[in-house]
């Protein structure tokens, strides 16, 4: 039996590309994002720009940090849990490979 997935992820990068956070968010109709991250992003100040945008958009966000420099299943479930409780409705991944593989997994 053959089995194909697709899950088509929308990923902006590029300079000045976190200013338009906010307005993407919008577009999609967001009203509260889950920051998926790392610790060394946030103490580095690298969601500011995020953040900022965001609150020009008018969109609420939860940030959640714990994320492990090697994710395994557990760490998934944490950040799931993060996203209900928040009752957010988008997941954006800030950071390297472990926070955007978390980020894809829990949405």
């Amino acid at each position: 039996m053959t089995v194909a997935w697709s899950f088509p992820t929308r990923i902006l990068f590029g300079d000045g590309s976190v200013d338009e956070t906010g307005a993407e968010a919008k577009k999609l109709g967001a009203k509260h994002a889950l920051l998926v991250t790392d610790r060394g992003v946030v103490h580095a100040g690298l969601l500011d720009g995020v953040t900022r945008s965001l609150k020009k958009a008018g969109v609420a966000w939860s940030i959640f940090d714990d994320t492990a420099t090697n994710p395994e299943e557990p760490d998934v479930d944490k950040a799931t849990d993060a996203f209900r409780g928040a009752q957010a409705d988008l997941v954006i991944g800030v950071g390297g490979g472990a926070p955007l593989d978390v980020a894809k997994l829990v949405r």
